[in-house]
């Protein structure tokens, strides 16, 4: 009888601690918690902010910490929490500075900014399209930090640009 090749990959997948989405979600929401709670302890000038944003259903927790510019401030903020060079917090600097409070339609605050709206698995996710920046006074720091990771994203030279996506190449995202 021939045993069937398993990649790690494929054992990982099928393992009910690993390869459980909703399990991993649930992780990942109590680690978002726990590093904001964390993150408001050590720096009082943004607690209250931070703390807002930890009791925060998930529905709304999940694209606030999904979103680039927020996602990206909290895990900086969290590795210099473990390397002891923790001074204040930039997810806490980005909230108070227009990120909250969160959008009322249950975007992040990057998706927020986008002229149109496309979320290609809009049953799996809170995944979206960058179809360029609509300015907002009120999210400039947003705006630009986005802009800052995406340019810091890409070899040099490369053309790095957003442009709107066609339906048709939302669906075709939506597919893949």
């Amino acid at each position: 009888m021939a045993r069937a090749h398993r990649t790690a990959a494929d054992v990982l997948a099928r393992d009910g601690l690993f390869g459980d989405s909703t399990a991993i979600e649930v992780r990942n929401l109590a680690r978002y918690r726990l590093g904001l709670s964390l993150l408001g302890a050590r720096d009082a000038r943004h607690a209250d902010v931070l703390h807002m944003l930890s009791v925060e259903p998930d529905d709304r927790l999940v694209p606030a910490l999904t979103d680039p510019v927020l996602r990206n401030a909290f895990e900086d903020d969290v590795a210099c929490l473990e390397s002891g060079v923790f001074a204040r917090s930039a997810l806490g600097g980005h909230l108070v500075q227009g990120a909250w409070p969160l959008p009322a339609d249950g975007s992040g605050p990057c998706e927020n900014l986008m002229p149109t709206r496309d979320r290609p698995w809009p049953r799996t996710g809170a995944g979206w399209v960058w179809t360029g920046i609509r300015e907002q006074a009120s999210r400039q720091a947003i705006a630009e930090r986005l802009r800052e990771l995406c340019r810091n994203s890409f070899e040099p030279g490369s053309p790095s640009e957003p442009f709107d996506a066609t339906p048709e190449m939302v669906e075709a995202l939506g597919l893949a």
